[in-house]
């Protein structure tokens, strides 16, 4: 099986009033990791993601999913769309059914699953998002963080290869931040491809194994969080910041408080804790 889950190949695209988003973009995608779109507003990272599940059609280049050319047939987009999940940033744009239990069980019933299956499914997916206790609740009552998590529980009742977000953690508070990313670690540690669109370089950082970065309408980066974090050029050309923790780990180094050649931080506690190692032995 190829280690790319998602290929884009030389895409283009436009809106009807003329607006070209998307230029001569190429990346793979691999499989079974994490992977962050990060890109200032109107880079086309939303766009993009459409364009992995056949919601919108380039205008030239191609799609593959497991190597194989997407097709723009109704049979074909529902097979693509039963093994490629997608949440989208507004959960009201994608919740529409009474009960959390219907609205979970929707995509399975479409997908033929015997009533046995569909149960069993669904119930795993509330299990998995912690959220069974909302199964009877009407959709319309939930939190904005509840209405997040049904929407990733809507995808993962499929059983999906791959689960796409586009700004996952907009306008969250921080314990529901913490929720949904410590969720889509666990969905990802049972071999799913998690991938998302985001403007949280902190989180982003802390949390991919790739990073991609868009600009005018193309990936003009692509590495691990450290590599691209580490590019200062490349920060300032896309209008992003340093994540805080490379940034306060760089200016310790810089002012002799720690070491070279040590390995780099990705998260406050790593930091954290190479603070407490060399501590005594400095200035701090």
């Amino acid at each position: 099986m190829s280690v790319n889950v998602l290929e884009a190949q030389h895409l283009y695209f436009s809106y009807p009033d003329g607006t070209i988003v998307l230029r001569d973009l190429s990346v793979a995608i691999e499989r079974g990791k994490k992977t962050a779109i990060l890109g200032a507003n109107g880079t086309g990272k939303s766009t993009f993601l459409l364009h992995l599940i056949g919601t919108l059609k380039p205008s030239k280049g191609k799609i593959f999913f497991n190597q194989q050319e997407v097709q723009y047939s109704r049979t074909s987009l529902l097979a693509l769309r039963s093994k490629v999940g997608f949440v989208f940033q507004d959960p009201d744009t994608q919740l529409f059914s009474a009960s959390v239990w219907q609205e979970v069980s929707f995509g399975p019933l479409n997908l033929g699953w015997t009533e046995e299956k569909v149960k069993e499914m669904v119930t795993k997916a509330l299990r998995i998002t912690d959220t069974t206790h909302l199964k009877d609740r009407p959709t319309h009552s939930l939190s904005y963080g509840q209405k997040k998590l049904i929407s990733i529980a809507d995808v993962l009742a499929m059983e999906p290869e791959v689960i796409i977000l586009d700004e996952p953690t907009a306008s969250l508070d921080p314990q529901y931040t913490i929720h949904i990313l410590n969720l889509l670690n666990e969905i990802n540690k049972r071999g799913t491809t998690v991938i998302m669109a985001t403007h949280d370089v902190d989180m982003a950082y802390a949390w991919a194994d790739s990073i991609m970065i868009m600009k005018d309408g193309i990936i003009i980066k692509k590495g691990n969080p450290v590599e691209v974090f580490l590019d200062d050029e490349l920060l300032n050309q896309s209008s992003l910041t340093k994540p805080f923790v490379l940034d306060i780990f760089n200016k310790l180094q810089l002012n002799g408080y720690l070491p070279e050649g040590i390995t780099i931080p990705r998260s406050r506690q790593q930091l954290f804790e190479i603070i407490g190692r060399y501590a005594k032995n400095s200035r701090l």
